[in-house]
């Protein structure tokens, strides 16, 4: 029974320890990073908020191109981080044919246990 109790013990702290490893190891990945990227720049073309495009928005060019995309449009052949600084990170995807540089913005939340990005700025190439 001693040993049992041992070998319960021994599975469930393997199990947390891989939990939490994979937890910020994904959370830390570039591809997460992506996927929030699409996913940040879906919501800007669906809610078409001027001001927050006007925000981040380098040049009327870039402006009027987002705020004349369809509303379903999805960014596609979004890259991994390109380059990064510690403080913004670099890609480059495409929207309605057209391939755009896109800045995310990193910040910490809960004393860096989580890491966030959101977008900075956004050009047409």
């Amino acid at each position: 029974m001693k040993c049992f109790r041992g070998i319960l013990i021994l599975i469930v702290a393997f199990v947390v320890v891989v939990g939490i490893g994979s937890y910020y190891l994904f959370n830390k990945s570039a591809f997460m990073d992506s996927q929030r990227l699409d996913n940040q720049i879906s919501q800007l073309i669906k809610q078409k908020d001027a001001n927050q495009i006007k925000k981040i928005a380098i040049g009327d060019d870039t402006y009027n191109f987002l705020m004349n995309l369809p509303k379903n449009l999805k960014p596609q052949k979004t890259t991994d981080c390109q380059a990064s600084d510690g403080k913004t990170e670099y890609f480059v995807t495409t929207l309605g044919g057209k391939r755009m540089e896109v800045w995310l913005k990193q910040y910490s939340k809960y004393g860096g246990l989580i890491r966030e990005v959101e977008l900075y700025q956004i050009s047409i190439q």
